[in-house]
């Protein structure tokens, strides 16, 4: 079974650099430090959000976890569909995809293509990494296999929730006013390593050091 995913982006990477010398960054420890770590999402963030350009792509806030519902178009062939017991095609639905229902489908030549929304998880406390709370923005801190931490961040401002994304390469200059910063070569790769202060990592946030954010509109009951 093949299939194509029409639209996931949740973020880049800060390891992702578009200068000419790939750089990488990261935290030494989970952001914002000195802050306690918790293990739920509470209040009126938790809900689901559609997002702004595309509408079919929807977040889900639980108190447990983040994740992306998004469609993927799939092929099937009819010969395969044929041949197994697991397939079955009627009344213009295919079943044996979905658990609980048939997805309408279209045949064409001796494909069968139908639409299936995946479930892609973001972020679950305690088990993606650290979660922690200031001001009432979500701070998501990855631990990476050498033991340091990317970062992206969650906040709400009335129906809207954004994704915060951090790309290094456009905010060096932001970053260089952190306290603690020490530039290393890792693994052949120039390697920015960062531990701010509290409050120097508030003032980051606030200065939009995520840079990159993705929109998302509450979704109608």
């Amino acid at each position: 079974m093949k299939q194509i995913s029409l639209l996931f982006l949740v973020f880049l990477w800060s390891e992702f650099s578009y200068c000419q010398a790939r750089s990488d960054f990261y935290f030494q420890k989970a952001q914002p430090e000195g802050v306690e770590e918790i293990s739920q999402i509470i209040g009126q963030i938790v809900g689901e959000y559609m997002k702004e350009e595309d509408r079919n792509t929807v977040v889900i806030v639980a108190r447990d976890s983040v994740y992306c519902r998004y469609p993927v178009v799939m092929f099937l062939s009819v010969s395969e569909v044929d041949s197994s017991d697991k397939y079955e095609i009627r009344k213009n639905k295919i079943f044996g995809i979905h658990e609980a229902q048939g997805l309408p489908v279209k045949i064409i030549d001796d494909t069968a293509v139908f639409l299936h929304y995946a479930h892609e998880l973001i972020f679950a406390p305690q088990k993606s990494g650290v979660m922690k709370k200031v001001n009432g923005v979500y701070y998501f801190n990855y631990l990476q296999e050498n033991g340091f931490y990317t970062t992206i961040a969650l906040s709400l401002k009335e129906d809207e929730l954004y994704l915060h994304s951090l790309d290094h390469s456009l905010v060096m200059s932001k970053i260089r006013n952190f306290s603690s910063l020490e530039e290393k070569e890792l693994d052949g790769v120039i390697t920015y390593l960062a531990s701010p202060s509290n409050a120097e990592m508030i003032a980051f946030y606030e200065d939009k050091g995520f840079k990159d954010k993705i929109k998302y509109v509450r979704k109608d009951n």
